[in-house]
């Protein structure tokens, strides 16, 4: 198993940047296709009927339903998210700003139906689900299923589903060193003062203080001073 050293903390971290689709992406288009529709005859009955014509009572309904669904076909049918993988965990990339599950945040890694669903926590806390698309986003699952198997098994539940992928497929990019002083021990709580204190687990990058610095990670990983 990987043992972690005063050295890993200083090693090069990368990660790959893929442009992923949206899960059946086909939903907003049409979705809202069918909300255009909606507003179109709401608002005919509603503003354009003939005086003498029948009022219709859904009118308003239709009109303010039309309205909402073409509101979020517009807002979910925005840029494409890209997704990161790598040794700082999962991200997602929406217009330049990240949401990042740390490994060691991340609660559940499984299959539902097309998907691939990873579960946690995000770097400030805030609750974060990541879905990928098994069929549209070969590359993408395939990483993160191999990759969350090596690095968290513990919470990895795929059963015997099987995840080809081009190892080569997406963009590498580096990462910033991590800054370790000021964080807090995983067993212990210390605050590490010195980043000379710190040890940090190769696999999922929880950070522990030397001198409470178990035998083995709660990934998994062994550890050593």
């Amino acid at each position: 198993m990987a043992k972690v050293s005063k050295k890993s903390k200083h090693r090069l971290r990368t990660e790959r940047r893929y442009a992923a689709a949206s899960i059946a992406n086909w939903i907003v288009p049409t979705a809202g296709a069918l909300s255009a529709l909606v507003m179109g005859a709401g608002t005919y009955a509603q503003l354009l009927r003939p005086a003498e014509a029948t009022p219709i009572a859904a009118a308003p309904w239709l009109l303010a339903g039309g309205a909402l669904g073409l509101a979020g076909a517009i807002w979910f049918g925005g840029p494409r998210a890209a997704i990161r993988v790598g040794d700082a965990g999962l991200a997602i990339e929406r217009g330049g700003a990240l949401q990042r599950m740390p490994w060691y945040a991340i609660t559940s890694v499984s299959v539902s139906g097309d998907a691939l669903i990873a579960e946690g926590k995000d770097d400030t806390g805030a609750n974060c689900t990541l879905r990928v698309s098994r069929t549209k986003d070969v590359n993408v699952a395939g990483r993160i299923a191999a990759e969350a198997s090596a690095r968290i098994p513990n919470v990895v539940n795929l059963g015997d589903e099987g995840f080809g992928y081009d190892e080569q497929a997406g963009d590498i990019v580096n990462l910033e060193p991590l800054h370790l002083a000021g964080r807090r021990c995983t067993a212990s709580a210390t605050a590490i003062a010195f980043e000379s204190d710190a040890r940090l687990c190769p696999k999922c990058e929880r950070v522990y203080h030397h001198a409470h610095l178990p035998a083995e990670c709660a990934c998994g990983a062994a550890l050593s001073g």
